[in-house]
Formats: C-alpha cells, sequence, structure tokens
C-alpha cells in the first residue's frame, strides 16, 4: 500500500492510487483529483456505470405504467440514479419520479453496466451490475413518496430533472407515467459502488 498520509480512512481512493500509479506510491501526483477522476478509473474503485436498456411497459385500462430501479436488499451497495426518462404518450403527459413504491416483482432485470470489461453473463445478453429494473402497469395511481413531476416536452420525452437519487440496499425510485391506459418506454442510467458499514447507517 502506499505510504501516503491521510489513505488510512479512505480504502477505496488507496486502492485506486494502488492500482493506477504503483503499491510503493508516496504522493499524489499535483493535479489527480481522486472524485473529479476520469470514467475509465470507475473501475478501479469498483464503481460501475450502468443503463437499464429500453423498458417497455404496455397500456392497461385505469391503470399506469411505471418502471422502478432497485437496489436489493443484502447489496452492500450504494447505487445512484442519475437519470430517468419516458416517452410514449403526448406533448404535456406528466410523469412523477418517486422513492419508497410498491416493490415490482414481476420480470426483474439486471442493469448492464457500461464498462465493457465487466464479464458478459452466460447468455452474453449484458453485463449485469447489483441494481435492477423492472415495469408495471398493476397501480391507478402513483406509488411512494413523490420527488418531482415533470412533462413531456417538445422532444415527446419527459425528463427526470434533479440531479441524482441514492439508493440504499432496499431502495428503489421509480418513474411513472400519469396517463392511465397508455403504453411507455422508459430508460435509466447511474452508478453503483460498494458501500462501507458507516454510510449506511445515519
Amino acid at each position: 500500500m502506499p505510504g501516503i498520509p491521510g489513505f488510512e480512512g479512505v480504502p477505496r481512493y488507496r486502492e485506486l492510487v494502488d492500482r493506477l500509479i504503483a503499491e510503493d506510491a508516496k504522493f499524489v501526483p499535483p493535479g489527480l483529483i481522486l472524485e473529479l477522476d476520469r470514467y475509465e478509473w470507475s473501475f478501479l474503485k469498483r464503481e460501475l456505470w450502468w443503463a437499464s436498456g429500453p423498458a417497455f411497459v404496455a397500456a392497461n385500462v385505469g391503470n399506469f405504467g411505471r418502471m422502478q430501479i432497485n437496489n436489493p436488499a443484502g447489496s452492500n451497495r450504494l447505487v445512484v440514479v442519475r437519470g430517468m426518462l419516458g416517452f410514449g404518450g403526448a406533448i404535456g403527459d406528466q410523469y412523477d419520479i418517486s422513492t419508497d413504491g410498491a416493490l415490482i416483482v414481476a420480470g426483474v432485470l439486471a442493469n448492464t453496466a457500461l464498462d465493457a470489461r465487466v464479464p458478459l453473463n452466460n447468455a452474453a445478453t449484458l453485463r449485469p451490475v447489483a441494481s435492477t429494473n423492472a415495469v408495471a402497469n398493476n397501480l391507478p395511481a402513483t406509488s411512494g413518496i413523490v420527488l418531482e413531476r415533470t412533462r413531456e416536452g417538445p422532444d415527446d420525452i419527459a425528463h427526470m430533472n434533479i440531479p441524482f437519487v441514492i439508493l440504499p440496499p432496499g431502495g428503489r425510485v421509480e418513474m411513472t407515467q400519469r396517463l392511465a391506459n397508455t403504453g411507455a418506454t422508459f430508460l435509466a442510467w447511474g452508478y453503483e459502488r460498494a458501500a462501507r458499514a458507516e454510510e449506511l447507517a445515519a
């Protein structure tokens, strides 16, 4: 391990410097800012950027379509959702971003890593990460705590405008299309990393 003072309590920074510079490094080169770093360095810190891929939910009479991003209980990871979008209705249609909604248990899929260094799964169809996504059309109202209401704009897309949502293990966030009996397509993206015990307690 490097003998850099102050790294004792931040193992993921120490691990990055070990692998990026040298295990016997005595200092961090000037200008290397560890939290404003290059995307390809995320892999060295065990951070994984991911995307859900497009997820379509069919229309269902009387109910809203929604997409949920879930950090499974027991994952021991932090999941940061950086964006969600939805489309399929018309200009002005409303969408909610909410947390702690009813868990979707059917059709759950792993999100896929954006870094091709993550191994493919056995079916060679994605590079799985811990976080998952699912869609459903079984509720007549938004589920959970509403953080934001947004609308489809002139580009026929509704965007999440809040900058991020942080999900501890067991946490989830979703985007709900607030027009019943309407099909919709959703997409979400963000990153995740291993969590330390003190990061999971208030």
